[in-house]
């Protein structure tokens, strides 16, 4: 089997805020996580189960609520720490997961800083580890009022912040194959090299000065020294401003001969 990975440059993760809540609240689906969510002879149990979670990812003061919220009562409350939040409402950090749960459906999202800088480091100079977001497309300004992970935005300059900083890991092993190994991992056999026969998606940067800008306190930021962007043969960045260009396309594995 051929074995592969991905990473994305940063010491947090994201998901979503029930991930703190034991498999047992969740079995059965959503109706009825809701009705152990309000259940008084439950509350004790869950609060101890979710403290221990918490624990494990850093504490209440490392997780952050980022999306997901819908009520307008607590909208305010995208962007701050678990810890934060149970200050605000006057109660255990527990308890105010599984308030906020109950009141926004359980689609409320968290950014977890429970990852350590040396093993994303490490990580990243295997041979086996492509460069991927596990974000979506947002726009910097439409999007701004939008709790969110900086993922969505810096990613691969991120690679690049590492790789001067984090050199005692990766001096030996610069990868100049990370865009071909970022295509090659999911099976787009027409991308990754400057040929004939594969397609024109081509980013020109100054490696002395592209940079991730993106940040936990301010994620909208589209990174520094990109130039200019080809998709598919047509330049969709010139002088590091979009150009209106949407040659884009939903790209899909192709299935393996034999």
């Amino acid at each position: 089997m051929d074995i592969g990975a991905d990473q994305y440059p940063y010491e947090a993760s994201s998901t979503s805020l029930s991930a703190l809540l034991p498999a047992w609240a969740h079995d059965g689906g959503a109706a009825e996580l809701f009705k152990r969510l309000a259940a008084a002879d439950l509350r004790e149990r869950l609060i101890g189960d979710i403290r221990e979670e918490m624990t494990v990812r850093g504490g209440p003061d490392r997780v952050m609520v980022a999306g997901g919220i819908s009520s307008a009562r607590n909208k305010v409350m995208s962007g701050k720490t678990v810890a934060q939040i149970a200050a605000i409402w006057k109660c255990q950090p527990e308890e105010a997961v599984i308030r906020l749960l109950a009141e926004e459906d359980a689609a409320v999202g968290a950014v977890y800083f429970s990852m350590s800088a040396d093993d994303v480091a490490y990580i990243m100079a295997s041979g086996i580890v492509a460069v991927g977001s596990d974000g979506r497309g947002m726009h910097a300004v439409d999007d701004a009022a939008a709790a969110t992970h900086p993922r969505s935005y810096g990613p691969l300059p991120g690679c690049s912040d590492y790789i001067r900083v984090k050199k005692e890991f990766l001096h030996w092993k610069r990868r100049p194959q990370n865009d071909r190994s970022a295509c090659s991992a999911s099976g787009l056999t027409d991308r990754g090299l400057i040929m004939p026969g594969m397609s024109a998606d081509i980013t020109i940067f100054d490696p002395t000065a592209i940079s991730d800008r993106a940040g936990f306190d301010n994620p909208h930021q589209y990174a520094a020294g990109v130039n200019h962007v080809f998709v598919n043969g047509r330049q969709v960045v010139s002088g590091g401003s979009l150009t209106g260009q949407t040659p884009g396309r939903v790209l899909r594995k192709r299935a393996q001969a034999g």
